[in-house]
Formats: C-alpha cells, sequence, structure tokens
C-alpha cells in the first residue's frame, strides 16, 4: 500500500483544499493529513480561526482523508522527507547523479568566461556573442533526441555516456585552443560539439538511471538529479570565478 503525506493548517476549508486533497489522494492509497496543531501555528506566528480539534474533525470527514495526525514541531518534516535519500544507495543512480554534476559544473564554469572571451577578447557585440552562444545549445538539440531514440531501442545507455563525455572532452579541449586570433568557425564547431557532447551524456545518464527506480518514483528521482545537477552549476560557477580572479591579481 502507498501512503501519501501533507501538510498545512487547513482552517477556513475551501475549494483549493479540497483539491489539493483530491489530488494527494489520487497519488496513493492512503492519505495522511498532518494538521498543523494550535502550539505550532503559535510558533509560527499564525492564529487558526478554528481550533484544531475542530479542523481535525472537518477533514476526517472529507472522503479523500484516511487518516489526520497532529504536527507540532519543524522537525516533524525531517521523518517525512518529499525525496527519499535511499535511491543513491543504488551505485548506478549515483554514479548517473555525479556524471550530471560533472557535466554542469563543466557547462557553468564555461558559459561564466566565455561571454568574456568573446566581448573583451574577440571584441563581439553582447547580441553578436549571445548568437554564437546558441552554438551550444543547438549541439544539445541535435544530439538528445537522436541518443534518446537510439537508446530506448538499443538500450545501451552506458555508451553513450562515456561516448558524450569524451565528445564532452574534446570540445573543451578545443575551447583551450581560444586565443586572440581563433576564428568564427572555430568557436562555432567548438561549441557545438562541447554541447553535443553534454546533451549525448546527461539523457543516456537519466535514461539509464530510471531503469532502477520503482513504479512511482519518478518524481523524487527527477528531485535527487536536478540537485546534483544544480550543485554542479554553482559549484562550477565557484571554482572558475575563483580561478579567473586569481589570475587576475
Amino acid at each position: 500500500m502507498k501512503k501519501v503525506i501533507t501538510y498545512g493548517t487547513y482552517d477556513l476549508l475551501h475549494v483549493g483544499h479540497i483539491n489539493l486533497l483530491r489530488r494527494a489522494r489520487e497519488l496513493g492509497d492512503y492519505l495522511i493529513v498532518v494538521l498543523s496543531s494550535d502550539e505550532f501555528n503559535a510558533i509560527k506566528g499564525k492564529k487558526a480561526y478554528h481550533p484544531y480539534e475542530d479542523r481535525k474533525i472537518i477533514l476526517e470527514a472529507i472522503k479523500y482523508v484516511d487518516e489526520v495526525i497532529p504536527e507540532y514541531t519543524w522537525e516533524q518534516k525531517v521523518d517525512d522527507p518529499l525525496i527519499s535519500l535511499d535511491m543513491l544507495r543504488n551505485t548506478n543512480i549515483r554514479r548517473s547523479c555525479l556524471v550530471g554534476m560533472l557535466l554542469f559544473m563543466a557547462m557553468a564554469g564555461s558559459y561564466l568566461l566565455l561571454p568574456y572571451y568573446l566581448q573583451f577578447v574577440q571584441g563581439y557585440e553582447t547580441i553578436e556573442y549571445g548568437f554564437i552562444l546558441i552554438a551550444n545549445s543547438m549541439g544539445m538539440m541535435v544530439a538528445g533526441p537522436i541518443v534518446g531514440k537510439v537508446a530506448d531501442r538499443t538500450g545501451k545507455n552506458k555508451m553513450f555516456v562515456v561516448a558524450g563525455a569524451l565528445i564532452c572532452a574534446v570540445g573543451f579541449f578545443m575551447l583551450m585552443g581560444f586565443g586572440n586570433g581563433t576564428g568564427l568557425t572555430y568557436i562555432l564547431i567548438s561549441l557545438f560539439v562541447m554541447g553535443a557532447g553534454i546533451g549525448m551524456a546527461l539523457v543516456a545518464s537519466t535514461n539509464l538511471s530510471f531503469e532502477y527506480i520503482q513504479e512511482g518514483e519518478d518524481g523524487q528521482l527527477s528531485g535527487i538529479t536536478n540537485t546534483f545537477r544544480q550543485a554542479g552549476s554553482s559549484a562550477g560557477v565557484a571554482i572558475l570565478n575563483a580561478v579567473f580572479m586569481a589570475s587576475l591579481i
């Protein structure tokens, strides 16, 4: 049996509350509503019109609700996480998340420095280098869907992860050749290659991780994957910015 849990004060019940409870109930077989107690509302600095016992009786009368329990502290939510990190015990999911994190780290770091290079070294205007950077997105747009279709048909996601990472590395190696006299064609090809590698590896690694979850865990896996990618982006910007500033001092 799949249990769903939701939190709230549910004071002065209206149609929005009913729709929320209905949608929550549709997600599983048993809906638990953790209802904010009067003491907890005081901690939050709010006061409900109806006392806890009245709100509890009203909720229990709704057909979508199976159980109502009180909420006393913020720490109560720690025991009921929105995303279960138990998924990371799976080696393949963990590797997939790390691949995404590293790719986003490299991509975000390069996006930080490329505009400076194109504007102050190459002399392009803002709108001009904006169009140039589209080459990177075009690489991802071309490679991603193709890899997705081929991987779905062949199941060789691991091979595409490795191939995408290698192609991405080639793109970054080409970026290392940027200089004062680098031509526009070389810049566009480099960005396209890097984007194609990132798109290939990301699609394949995401497909790979979804092979190791159970039905109904798609949302949790997406949350974990996006968390790792955002962490990679933040780290990439921080590291490249630190290196860049250190080189100026």
